[in-house]
């Protein structure tokens, strides 16, 4: 080691000062996801992740360990549930969250490795549901079952018919992918737990900002169009417009940029406009980048190694 130490040059030279030698360390700019990550258990609890998304009533559960720390209006908010593997503590909270969600409108999506779809029907086949007919939801749990070469089968399990298994239709999507929103998406990839394991990653497509100080200078009020005008933007829309109170409306132009960098189709969305105190009835129309991308995208991932 020493004649390798010897060879190497000399990362400061003595012929001239250290402070010669500049080294800048990297800036990391900040990044506002669109969820909320919180470990259900902490860190040597049983596995749990819990993306709460902040303006959607959603969230994502990444494994299904013990969730009894998760309240009831957060797990009525999960509407997806990503399922590394079926050992107990990983899985142990299924019944929890079919206790607290049963009856509610929506139903929940469930994804898992292979054994998975007859691993949730017994499940529910070890209880009684003679009477779950009565709820006047058809309360539905939709269950993935994915194979290492990434087809997938896909089963209904419905309240109103006690819960028996219904073949459903496996949705399409790239080898890997298990769920592709409009905002993010989802996916998978295999690892050697002695058993078929699930490692996930869940991936913004695009993150879209939008400036408060830029709406206050345009006199423009928050409200639910940024949702809709957000969704226009995902979407690629050439155009959506939006009613304001009274008919008045302002046009607000985006422009934004794919996980490459590159620029997207710039869309419009009206927003509600403020009612001018000399003209009420008369629209304002007026252009800015009010909402624009931020960061690249922020990745989350769970890989599932410690089990009992």
């Amino acid at each position: 080691m020493k004649g390798v130490a010897e060879s190497l040059p000399s990362p400061v030279s003595r012929d001239r000062p250290p402070a010669a030698v500049h080294c800048p360390l990297p800036t990391e700019v900040p990044v506002r996801l669109i969820f909320s990550p919180e470990l259900v258990n902490g860190p040597f609890g049983d596995p749990g992740l819990l993306l709460d998304f902040k303006f959607e009533r959603r969230a994502l559960l990444l494994d299904l360990g013990d969730v009894t720390a998760l309240p009831p209006k957060k797990l009525l908010r999960v509407s997806d549930v990503f399922v590394s593997h079926t050992h107990m503590d990983h899985f142990y909270g299924f019944d929890r969250l079919l206790r607290v969600c049963v009856g509610r409108e929506t139903g929940v999506r469930l994804y898992g490795p292979p054994g998975f779809l007859e691993q949730v029907e017994h499940k529910l086949a070890a209880y009684t549901w003679n009477l779950v007919e009565n709820y006047p939801v058809d309360f539905a749990i939709a269950v993935h079952e994915v194979a290492p070469d990434w087809s997938m089968r896909a089963a209904r399990f419905g309240c109103h018919r006690r819960f028996r298994r219904e073949p459903a239709a496996a949705p399409r999507l790239p080898p890997g992918v298990l769920l592709d929103d409009p905002a993010f998406s989802v996916r998978a990839e295999f690892l050697d737990h002695k058993t078929a394991c699930l490692a996930f990653a869940v991936e913004e497509k695009m993150h879209v900002n939008v400036w408060k100080n830029r709406l206050a200078e345009l006199g423009l009020p928050t409200g639910p169009w940024l949702k809709a005008l957000k969704d226009a933007v995902f979407a690629g829309a050439p155009k959506a417009r939006r009613s304001g109170h009274g008919g008045a409306t302002a046009t607000v132009r985006t422009s934004a940029r794919s996980r490459s960098g590159s620029s997207r189709q710039r869309c419009s969305g009206s927003c509600p406009a403020r009612r001018s105190p000399t003209s009420p009835t008369s629209s304002t129309t007026r252009r800015t980048r009010a909402a624009s991308p931020r960061s690249p995208p922020t990745r989350t991932s769970s890989s599932s190694s410690r089990c009992s």
